[in-house]
């Protein structure tokens, strides 16, 4: 696998032009002229090799809650069933379990088997807050947190004593932070994050730090691009990131129609998709974008085949690459675009041995979406860390992991499925594939070459804004 600019190579025009949910995405420096074998340093440090190359050594010392000689247990919270979606954060739960069970296979983390305890949140922000503080009394760190509606109260996590009664939190390894609240904590650590936004949190205009590679492969590829953006109508912290998305769109020639922005409801009906539809019909709309999620991106185009729409030359969702879109949205969906921070696992998980060990691990690469692999992608992040405390020779405990996490990953890869992305410093990797459906089924159109990605730091904007809407 490799890792290349394809501007630099003078390809043909969709090679030539390269997540955005927060730790997504959620949708990382020029590699020009550069090929980066991802699979030379994965065959080093795989998962499975790691552990057990770990397991041979003399345990190393660790002492907090949640840890013993023989055993590290990790809590991975996450809303597996909701009443408003039964089963939606299901896939996260059990990557999570997937990593733990193919470490433990080959000797474990840090020379102790890894226990997963999780726990069901269903959507509740009570039921939440009583399994961050569950986790806190008897787990050593939180791995691959998925919280639909973001996490309403973060003092259950960030003031957890640690086993000296010490309240330094607990480390909160999240797969996607949707509140600001989440994302600039200092126990939080997300892959992709906005420090920038984190850091004029409190200024009337805020900084945004957002991926827009597809925005310039888009704008390019179709001349002339004009629509809407659709963002989320009940999480102001996400809306305001994709109001910066859109107002970097206009900067790209991706002309507004209408008001250009709409929020709506992630889980809205399809009849709720008139007053979208109608704006796309009376402008002629070339472009539409989705950032309220694959469920109201569905119900758009499926509405908009209803309605005879036969504009739009791109749909572009941010959380639409799975199997389940694909299937709910059935020929309404062909020309989505998605832009992954990952490799297109579908298609290429058999080019990387971690992809290739998962799906095994949990029957069939129709098992995981994109959503979950960010909680499988943290869990490598977590076992990184710990592997760095356990090398500079330190007691492993929260203080130390969360030191690594803060300054030593600066360059966090999970083993070749993402591009090189500073989780320490807290930013969004430039580093992207472009997919596209067509005829019912995902297809790689940038970079072409298999296992590659496109690392061009334009694929990273940077814009200032007053948030239209409370956060």
């Amino acid at each position: 696998m490799a890792i290349e600019d394809a501007r630099s190579r003078g390809g043909r025009p969709e090679e030539r032009h390269g997540r955005r949910r927060v730790g997504f995405v959620h949708r990382h420096y020029r590699f020009a002229g550069l090929l980066f074998v991802v699979g030379l340093v994965f065959g080093l440090c795989s998962p499975l090799s790691a552990a057990s190359a770990g397991a041979a050594a003399k345990v190393p010392p660790a002492s907090d809650v949640g840890i013993t000689p023989t055993q590290i247990r990790i809590a991975v919270v996450a809303d597996e069933q909701p009443s408003f979606s039964p089963g939606l954060f299901v896939k996260n739960v059990k990557l999570v379990q997937a990593w733990a069970n193919m470490l433990n296979s080959h000797g474990g983390l840090a020379g102790r088997h890894v226990v997963v305890d999780a726990c069901d949140s269903k959507g509740d922000p009570n039921i939440a807050a009583n399994c961050f503080i569950q986790a806190c009394s008897k787990d050593f760190a939180l791995v691959g947190t998925a919280e639909a509606l973001g996490i309403a109260n973060i003092s259950t996590f960030a003031k957890c004593p640690n086993a000296k009664g010490q309240a330094i939190g607990i480390p909160n390894l999240e797969a996607f932070a949707d509140t600001l609240a989440e994302q600039c904590s200092s126990v939080v650590f997300v892959i992709g994050g906005d420090s920038t936004r984190c850091a004029t949190a409190n200024d009337p205009r805020q900084t945004f730090t957002v991926p827009v590679g597809d925005l310039e492969y888009l704008s390019t590829h179709f001349k002339g691009l004009h629509g809407i953006y659709i963002t989320s109508s009940t999480n102001g912290s996400l809306a305001a990131a994709y109001e910066a998305t859109f107002k970097i769109g206009v900067q790209h020639g991706i002309k507004n129609d209408g008001t250009g922005l709409y929020p709506s409801f992630a889980l809205a009906a399809q009849s709720a998709m008139t007053p979208l539809i109608s704006v796309i019909k009376a402008h002629g709309s070339t472009f539409a974008f989705d950032g309220a999620g694959g469920f109201n991106a569905t119900a758009l185009v499926k509405e908009a085949a209803v309605q005879g729409v036969n504009t739009v030359k791109v749909w572009d969702c941010n959380d639409c690459y799975s199997t389940a879109y694909v299937q709910q949205a059935g020929a309404a969906g062909n020309n989505t675009y998605s832009t992954l921070s990952n490799l297109p696992f579908f298609s290429e998980y058999n080019l990387n041995p971690a992809l290739k060990a998962l799906v095994k691990e949990i029957g069939g690469v129709q098992n995981m979406d994109g959503l979950s692999l960010l909680s499988f992608n943290v869990a490598l992040l977590f076992q990184n860390a710990v592997q760095k405390v356990v090398a500079s020779g330190v007691t492993l405990d929260r203080s130390s992991l969360m030191h690594v996490l803060r300054t030593k990953e600066t360059s966090f890869n999970a083993e070749g499925i993402l591009g090189p992305t500073n989780v320490s410093a807290g930013l969004p990797s430039p580093c992207q594939v472009i997919v596209k459906l067509i005829n019912q089924k995902w297809h790689r159109v940038f970079p072409t070459k298999p296992g590659t990605f496109d690392c061009n730091p334009a694929n990273v904007g940077k814009i200032s804004l007053t948030p239209s809407q409370q956060q």
